[in-house]
């Protein structure tokens, strides 16, 4: 499961999602959390995922879990400033698999 702000049952249908990388170097710039002010530590530099693709990979899951999980991230983008200009997602590299 992944860290970050979101809630823990929100964060823990992404187990198992499967989501193109926008880039597999380490893109360093302008990083918060999702519900504001510094992104939790272990996040940063890992692989960062476009977030309407990351939506869809919790949608594909088909779950009732993850389609709520898909709809709270649903919410944070369209009604939140950070969610509007978020061009990212960012993964902690330790908790993801690079699939070739």
């Amino acid at each position: 499961m992944p860290p970050g702000q979101a809630p823990e049952e929100v964060r823990r249908e992404w187990i198992g999602a499967v989501m193109p990388l926008l880039s597999k170097q380490n893109t360093l710039g302008f990083e918060s959390g999702v519900l504001g002010g510094e992104p939790d530590i272990r996040n940063i530099g890992g692989y960062r995922v476009d977030p309407d693709e990351a939506i869809c990979a919790l949608v594909e899951k088909n779950t009732k879990a993850s389609n709520a999980a898909a709809q709270w991230w649903i919410h944070w983008r369209e009604n939140t400033p950070w969610g509007q200009c978020c061009n990212a997602l960012v993964f902690n590299k330790e908790v993801c698999e690079v699939i070739p």
